[in-house]
């Protein structure tokens, strides 16, 4: 793991029967005994002589009573061992329906997005983009050479929390497997786990350390998409903040001209530092990146909790088809949320972006925008995001005649649309320049 540590930091227990119960057979040989005892008490105080009570208790002889105990010792240990099976049998059910559940390939390839996410997240983190300009244009492909030398230390590592017996079902449960498992069940806490152990693969061998990076970049306010709230679940309200200047870059379609235009040239006015465009640019890669990963293992967490693991149209619709992700992009006006500043409808009409008329490249601008939008959001409120996330799969799932095809189209309308109106509102601002100029 050499390049990635010269530049990073790196009970079911069956519970055993302690309340003693009596079976049936020992209650009706008590009962029996309590029987005999009140006929012959019963049968005395009728007569005229004094009640003997030694005599009653003289009707079960010393050899009757320890015969009596040795059967009901006998009856009683019987049942405490059969509960004691039926416990283990019930426990050990549980397992198999547990280890069922997760030992199969999808369970495993869950797991591994998980940790990958978690790698990502981890470099984008520690900003190393803005500390190594060796890996600018060269996202994904660095970022996934880290992904595999960090996932070989990971395997190496003993002391891992995701190899104790209780998390692996005492080592039924591979790695990526137990990790799955515990995110189903705390997903927060799993995510610190993998954090904290990825920080010590890193750590150790640090050579390099990074500086917490300041952009410069415009402060804008990003407003939500609509005025009021809307009840489409095809909809992410969500309107991120830019007290983080990173925030600003799912807004802004991935181009050299519009960074350009609208970055780096207020930044020369500015007389503030110049970020180098091939910087922004790996910057949106790297966050598309994680918001990929991330939509990913939510979509999957959403199918395992709702049981929908075998519904294939649900798995095409929301995983082997990104067009949802257009889709979602469009519907919450991502790329048109900055249609209020003059300064980025001059970016992009200046641009190449307003000329592309290829559907499918439309599409990719939108998801990239999408991915970007999505990473933030879960690190802003993974609350809100998981909530998002349920109400969208349970739109699907409610939803069979929803029409994909239809609302792709609509989504490369809606850009079209969009294109046209910044050409149209930035040549109605320059003859506007022109005329007050004239007068």
């Amino acid at each position: 793991m050499s390049r990635v540590l010269s530049t990073l930091s790196r009970r079911v227990k069956p519970l055993k029967l302690q309340s003693i119960r009596l079976s049936s057979k020992v209650a009706k040989g008590i009962d029996g005994v309590n029987e005999k005892q009140r006929d012959t008490i019963t049968h005395r105080a009728g007569e005229s002589d004094p009640i003997d009570l030694s005599r009653t208790f003289d009707a079960l002889d010393s050899s009757s009573m320890k015969t009596m105990e040795k059967i009901l010792d006998i009856l009683h240990d019987a049942e405490e061992q059969s509960d004691s099976k039926k416990t283990n049998n019930l426990v050990h059910s549980i397992e198999t329906l547990e280890d069922t559940k997760y030992l199969n390939e999808f369970t495993t390839r869950f797991g591994e997005e998980i940790f990958e996410y978690k790698v990502i997240r981890y470099l984008n983190d520690s900003e190393i983009i803005g500390n190594d300009p060796t890996i600018w244009g060269t996202i994904p492909d660095a970022y996934n050479d880290y992904i595999k030398e960090f996932t070989n230390e990971y395997l190496q590592m003993n002391n891992s929390f995701f190899k104790n017996n209780e998390i692996t079902f005492n080592g039924n449960l591979n790695h990526f497997q137990s990790i799955a498992k515990y995110f189903m069940e705390n997903d927060s806490r799993c995510l610190q786990r993998i954090s904290r152990e990825i920080e010590i693969l890193a750590k150790y061998q640090r050579t390099q350390t990074f500086t917490k990076k300041k952009y410069n970049f415009p402060k804008l306010s990003l407003p939500p998409p609509y005025p009021y709230d809307s009840e489409n679940p095809l909809v992410i309200m969500k309107a991120l903040s830019t007290k983080k200047e990173l925030n600003l870059l799912p807004f802004i379609v991935n181009d050299r001209d519009v960074i350009e235009k609208l970055i780096i040239k207020k930044q020369v006015r500015n007389k503030n530092e110049v970020t180098p465009v091939e910087m922004i640019s790996s910057l949106m890669e790297a966050q598309e990146l994680e918001g990929s990963k991330l939509f990913t293992i939510m979509v999957k967490k959403c199918l395992y909790s709702t049981n929908q693991l075998n519904n294939q149209k649900l798995i095409d619709t929301l995983l082997n088809n990104e067009s949802i992700k257009s889709i979602i992009a469009s519907e919450s006006k991502i790329p048109s949320r900055l249609f209020s500043y003059n300064n980025y409808k001059l970016a992009l009409s200046g641009s190449s972006v307003v000329n592309i008329d290829d559907d499918l490249k439309i599409l990719e601008l939108l998801k990239s925008q999408f991915n970007r939008f999505f990473g933030l959001f879960y690190r802003i409120s993974a609350f809100e995001a998981e909530k998002w996330m349920s109400k969208l799969v349970e739109f699907y799932l409610q939803g069979s005649s929803i029409d994909t095809t239809k609302l792709s189209n609509e989504s490369i309308e809606y850009f079209k649309q969009f294109m046209s109106s910044v050409e149209m509102d930035t040549s109605k601002s320059k003859w506007t320049k022109k005329w007050q100029i004239k007068q």
